[in-house]
């Protein structure tokens, strides 16, 4: 039994030592050498948007005194009857919110101008001496 105990000791050490006891001499480590290399931007293949061109449209402002003469015309002109009207409040919140998608408009694309200036910066112009 001492010989089997012996036995699967010695196995078991020169399973661990693994090929280390093969090849006393350790090969030589190279060292990781790291270039960095700058890449160009890919350019943005973005195009100016084309500018939005409003539809007519015809406003009527319609008060106790001149309703009567706004739907005979509009019988006149064989358009639909319909009415759709605001308060002088709901007016202010209509050109309020027009104001403010301009804002948001305007704010987009300078982030979008910004980009194409990062992206495709200008080259500078040498200067001759």
């Amino acid at each position: 039994m001492n010989v089997l105990r012996l036995s699967t000791i010695a196995l078991s050490l020169s399973l661990i030592s693994g090929c280390g006891t093969l090849w006393p001499s350790t090969p030589e480590v190279k060292t990781v050498e790291i270039q960095k290399k700058e890449v160009a931007r890919t350019p943005l293949n973005l195009s100016e948007p084309t500018p939005l061109k409003p539809r007519s449209m015809n406003w009527f402002i319609v008060t106790p005194e001149n309703v009567d003469s706004v739907w005979e015309k509009l019988k006149n002109q064989n358009t639909d009857l319909v009415l759709i009207g605001l308060t002088d409040d709901g007016y202010e919140s209509l050109a309020m919110t027009i104001a403010e998608i301009r804002n948001y408009i305007a704010s987009q694309k300078s982030i979008i101008k910004q980009y194409k200036e990062y992206y495709e910066p200008k080259k500078k112009e040498e200067t001759k001496e």
